[in-house]
């Protein structure tokens, strides 16, 4: 790779001007609206001369920015430059670079450019250096750096594809499906409203439910069908949102693909928008084995990762998207088998479950009371302390951890089930703490730190012992 100076794709330019107009725009408009408003069409003439100095302005700010945003690499290092008024150099050693992310939007692919990022143990926000290129300099790039180019894919026999199958059950325990369906019920309420504006037959909204005209106004024949009416809306309400969130998956996981070289993992994926990650397996603090309510049913995971230096976003940190519960060990085995799928076997102090009924059981309460002043009908509600019981129970028997070698392990039981693999090397510190009540129930609180976590609560448990905690901790030191 020469040494010489380089600059990004000229197409920044215009990504600069599109950044730059947009949060400028609105402002100028609103500063400008009483001249620009007139019926006439005339303008003054300061008007046209203002837009015609802002545009300049914009067009040689970016030119000026994209010839002074340069980088150049060199046989250990990498040197950046940027900046217009103040300049910034940076220099990065090429060891220190952890992961590489390749992205390709349908514009870019058009045009034949990469963005390619690249991350350090430093950059889990956002990225040390962004550079867009040309195809043939980010896969030149790319190979200096000892990773795989967007578009050349290695296959081994470390080799996993995702199936259609597989995407179908992603598209049902993934928040488009959870979050569309609030969405998709006021649409169809709305659609509803306008079709039929003058229907005869009674109508029960999902709002209308908190009236308490409409339960005063009901009688025993009534409450059935309405009652069915708003189950069915609430079944046509998932379905439809099950219907975009398989459209919407298809397209951004379409062609995953993960292979294990060597010590670095490779991740092709991507319909319209072209995504490429490398990442280094010694730089992966943890795995996450999810289990999520719909998908389980069906006996399917989904497999996380957690990583130093790398995005913090979740569809970036995914290693297996969905995958047969049957084949999960053998998957992970072949990609990563510093990682020994394990079952945990400690389970939970007694005081656990309680400290888990306390909340819920007074929050389901104090709705019961100020439901009843609606109607009567919320003292049918009273079952639900009973499913509260079933559901502590059920989490307090199913959630447990263990020690295994290096990793610690922690299943999180519930509606969803998460099971953590953390190395030893990895944990930063361990915390335990306990609240006067968690005292007097005699458990205490565990936290395992870790560099960046996706979701901190899933290395967090309430139920160890003092005893645990010493074990841990000489887990932790290494002692035996």
């Amino acid at each position: 790779m020469s040494t010489m100076i380089n600059r990004h794709h000229p197409i920044t330019i215009l990504n600069q001007m599109y950044t730059r107009i947009r949060y400028t725009i609105i402002p100028l408009a609103i500063f400008a609206y009483r001249e620009i408003k007139a019926e006439s069409g005339g303008q003054p003439y300061w008007v046209y001369l203002l837009a015609v100095l802002i545009a300049a302005l914009f067009c040689g700010w970016a030119v000026m920015g994209w010839y002074k945003n340069t980088y150049r690499m060199g046989h250990e290092t990498l040197h950046l430059k940027d900046g217009v008024l103040t300049e910034v150099q940076r220099t990065i050693p090429l060891a220190n670079i952890n992961n590489v992310t390749l992205e390709q939007n349908g514009l870019y692919r058009l045009l034949g450019i990469v963005k390619m990022k690249l991350f350090t143990a430093d950059s889990n926000a956002s990225a040390d250096a962004e550079l867009v290129l040309a195809m043939k300099k980010a896969n030149a790039m790319a190979s200096r750096l000892n990773r795989d180019s967007l578009v050349k894919k290695r296959t081994n026999k470390l080799s996993r594809k995702i199936s259609s199958m597989e995407i179908w059950m992603l598209s049902i325990s993934t928040n488009t499906f959870w979050l569309g369906i609030p969405f998709v019920s006021t649409i169809m309420q709305y659609v509803w409203a306008k079709l039929y504006p003058d229907s005869s037959e009674p109508q029960a909204g999902l709002m209308d439910l908190f009236e308490r005209s409409l339960w005063s106004e009901l009688n025993y024949g009534k409450l059935p069908f309405v009652l069915l009416y708003v189950l069915g809306f609430l079944v046509g309400s998932a379905v439809l949102s099950w219907l975009i969130s398989l459209f919407l998956m298809q397209i951004r996981y379409y062609g995953w693909e993960i292979s294990r070289a060597d010590s670095f993992l490779h991740i092709h994926y991507g319909w319209f928008n072209k995504n490429a990650a490398h990442i280094k397996v010694d730089k992966i603090q943890a795995i996450r084995v999810k289990k999520l309510m719909l998908g389980r049913l069906f006996g399917y995971s989904s497999v996380w990762l957690d990583c130093i230096g790398y995005e913090s976003g979740q569809r970036q940190k995914m290693l297996l998207p969905a995958i047969k519960e049957s084949e999960l060990t053998e998957a992970v085995g072949e990609l990563l088998p510093e990682f020994n799928l394990t079952s945990p076997e400690q389970p939970l102090r007694k005081g656990a479950m309680l400290h888990g009924m306390i909340t819920p059981a007074l929050l389901l309460f104090i709705a019961v009371l100020i439901g009843s002043y609606f109607s009567l009908w919320m003292i049918a509600a009273m079952p639900l302390f009973l499913m509260i019981y079933r559901y502590q129970r059920y989490a307090h028997l199913h959630t447990k951890w263990s020690l295994k070698g290096n990793l610690f392990i922690l299943r999180r039981a519930g509606f969803n089930e998460t099971t953590v693999y953390l190395k030893r090397q990895a944990t930063e510190s361990i915390h335990l703490s306990h609240t006067r009540l968690q005292g007097r129930l005699g458990i205490k609180r565990l936290r395992m730190v870790i560099d960046s976590p996706a979701r901190s609560k899933e290395y967090r448990i309430i139920g160890i012992s003092q005893s645990d905690f010493n074990e841990i901790l000489r887990w932790y030191k290494n002692e035996k």
